[in-house]
């Protein structure tokens, strides 16, 4: 079953459309999604399309935290690598199905902004 993953803005949800553009805050923009790494059975990726209007954004600091909501478990906290222009992800070692929320903090020297997403993992 695939995960759902819903975007909280302002302390609202709301579906996360793929390849949706998403405001962060200090001028960025993000295309986001989740992901199964390969070969696990929990652990999860956030991949991150950075982007200004005048470009892609080429030197973005990432940092995560996973917290699951109901059992307060976690939190599970992880760095981001650039993997491309404009493109980061950041693996996080999540270990059981559950309800987490995952904050990505995005740091450049322009701005900083955060990503809320709430992530359901299904066995």
């Amino acid at each position: 079953m695939d995960d759902h993953v819903t975007l909280v803005r302002g302390g609202f949800p709301e579906r996360l459309a793929p390849g949706a553009s998403v405001a962060l805050g200090g001028g960025l923009e993000a295309r986001a999604s989740v992901l199964t790494v390969p070969g696990t059975q929990y652990a999860r990726t956030v991949r991150l399309s950075l982007s200004r209007p005048d470009g892609a954004v080429e030197d973005a600091t990432l940092a995560s935290t996973g917290v699951m909501r109901l059992m307060d478990h976690g939190p599970v906290h992880a760095s981001g690598v650039r993997t491309g222009p404009g493109a980061y992800e950041v693996k996080l070692d999540i270990y059981m199905a559950g309800q987490w929320t995952i904050l990505t903090d995005v740091t450049t020297p322009r701005g900083s902004g955060r990503l809320e997403l709430e992530v359901d993992i299904f066995e």
